[in-house]
């Protein structure tokens, strides 16, 4: 790998960091997991969605501890220093290609969603060359003027949900969620392995942290592991709360589906709908250029280029990322990729790699700096 060039001091504050956290994980599967789930897990369903959670923020504690024996750098730096120049050269391309295979899925997932809830009369291509357009352009303006935008944008949109999902808590029925609480290993296991892809982005963990300048504020990622883990669990529990768990696997997004027939006088009563679409396009336009961001540099480090060559590629990203989701044919090709390729994925990427590569630069001695030297930073 090329020489090492620390990202400049004071890049991204500990809000902007977390920010951009819990943006890049938080609308994969948004409305499609619950169905999944049910239809993988059936009554083990929230067994196994709890189990990937603890899967989860073992994986993000795994990356934040690798972020604190190698400072300022990023799994492009630190992979091959574990593992030597070829194999970590490989898990850097696998993870390229994944989180390219990700963004072409959610282009996919959202213009269907758009088409079918919001738009029906819309060609499919002019919503996802709008969506992938906006992405490219906050990909563009750099990490830390993104890093702003998800730290305004962010919260309105998780605020819009999450109103709306205590609204419709009014009208859940708790038999509906008995069910659920009946564990079948089997059933959990196949759920955990097939629906896990909610959880899987905070992959962003594998770059991010090379970004902040306080590096005392890395474990404020724990904290957006802990309220997006949170948020798919609320969406489970209302959704299969209102419909049941025996009813979600015959619907294709449930949750949308919930929120039309979620009902609150005086407030919102015909607009609920139209207000959860505006909160989940932000959701999915700043984890479309989180995600082009991150292939972006991924592809200027496997190259040998420095971080700031990264708009190299966004171009070339996008219009890979376009030409993907619009390659499914039908909504049953778009979950196969979802719970029998990404979700398998996920759990090797995102739990699995990261004990691996901390377990292994413990064998060699990798360590923190010393105290002196991280009392020396200074906060931005």
């Amino acid at each position: 790998m090329s020489e090492f060039r620390p990202w400049p001091p004071g890049s991204l504050t500990g809000a902007q960091y977390l920010a951009l956290t819990m943006s890049g994980f938080m609308a994969m599967g948004l409305f499609e997991f619950p169905a999944d789930l049910a239809q993988v897990a059936g009554r083990a369903a929230l067994v196994s969605l709890l189990i990937s959670i603890a899967l989860t923020v073992g994986g993000a504690a795994a990356l934040l501890a690798l972020a604190r024996r190698f400072p300022g750098r990023t799994v492009i730096e630190y992979a091959p220093m574990i593992l030597g120049r070829w194999p970590g050269r490989a898990v850097i391309a696998a993870l390229l290609l994944l989180h390219l295979f990700i963004t072409g899925v959610a282009t996919e997932s959202f213009t269907r969603a758009v088409n079918n809830v919001v738009l029906p009369q819309t060609p499919a291509a002019a919503v996802a060359l709008i969506y992938l357009a906006t992405a490219v352009f906050l990909s563009w303006i750099g990490l830390v003027p993104l890093g702003s935008t998800c730290q305004v944008a962010f919260p309105a949109a998780w605020s819009i949900m999450m109103l709306v999902t205590l609204i419709a808590v009014r009208r859940v029925q708790g038999l509906h969620l008995l069910p659920s609480l009946v564990p079948g290993w089997g059933a959990v296991a196949q759920g955990v392995l097939r629906v896990y892809y909610p959880f899987m982005t905070c992959k962003v963990l594998y770059l991010l942290p090379g970004f902040i300048a306080n590096r005392r504020r890395l474990n404020l990622a724990l904290w957006a592991v802990g309220v997006n883990s949170a948020t798919f669990l609320a969406q489970f529990l209302v959704t299969a709360g209102i419909l049941g768990v025996d009813t979600l696997h015959v619907l294709t997004r449930p949750t949308a589906f919930m929120m039309r027939i979620v009902r609150f006088p005086g407030f919102l009563v015909e607009h609920v709908g139209y207000v959860v679409a505006i909160s989940f396009t932000i959701f999915n336009c700043l984890f479309a250029a989180i995600q082009i961001w991150a292939i972006s540099l991924l592809t200027a480090g496997l190259l040998n280029l420095p971080r700031d060559r990264y708009r190299l590629f966004i171009g070339p990203v996008a219009a890979a990322a376009f030409a993907l989701g619009l390659a499914y044919e039908d909504e049953a090709q778009l979950s196969i990729q979802f719970t029998r390729i990404i979700s398998p994925a996920g759990l090797v990427t995102g739990v699995l790699l990261p004990a691996v590569l901390y377990l292994v630069a413990r064998l060699r001695g990798f360590k923190p700096p010393p105290a002196t030297a991280r009392q020396q930073e200074k906060p931005p």
